[in-house]
């Protein structure tokens, strides 16, 4: 395994990821939510992807120091390098993520109180409107009386 060329992979999807991250909270702040059903499958695809070169790197996290030693000064430069951007789009994406939580849980309780008033206004209606039995099914009459 070469370490640096799977840092890069890591690099690469996880700019991929931030992207998507980016794009996803555009659409989350313009209530675009069916959209977001074309972006969920894309970041499933990619954090598998993400996990598949992690695994294939574990046994260079684990002896971190000893795997840098075994570069040369400037393959561990790079690989330092590397870590430090995909750790700050780790960040980026966790805080992007964090954000559109907080948005689609506004939203969803938003509409959790719009729905509420329209089941309140429905009910008001009803008890001022009273159904017609005779418009009603004949399964139902005995049920309306």
């Amino acid at each position: 395994m070469k370490p640096i060329r799977e840092l890069n992979k890591l690099r690469d999807l996880n700019k991929q990821l931030l992207s998507l991250s980016e794009a996803a909270l555009g659409l989350v702040k313009l209530k675009e939510f069916e959209a977001l059903e074309d972006i969920w499958p894309k970041r499933a695809r990619l954090i598998r992807s993400l996990e598949q070169v992690n695994r294939r790197l574990n046994p260079f996290w684990g002896k971190w120091s000893e795997g840098l030693a075994s570069l040369s000064v400037a393959e561990d430069q790079k690989a330092r390098e590397i870590v430090d951007q995909v750790r700050k789009m780790c960040q980026s994406v966790l805080n992007l993520d964090r954000q559109m939580n907080q948005m689609l849980l506004s939203f969803r309780d938003e509409e959790a109180k719009q729905l509420n008033r329209v089941n309140q206004a429905k009910k008001l209606f009803n008890a001022y409107h009273p159904r017609d039995p005779v418009l009603s099914a004949p399964d139902q009459i005995s049920k309306l009386r």
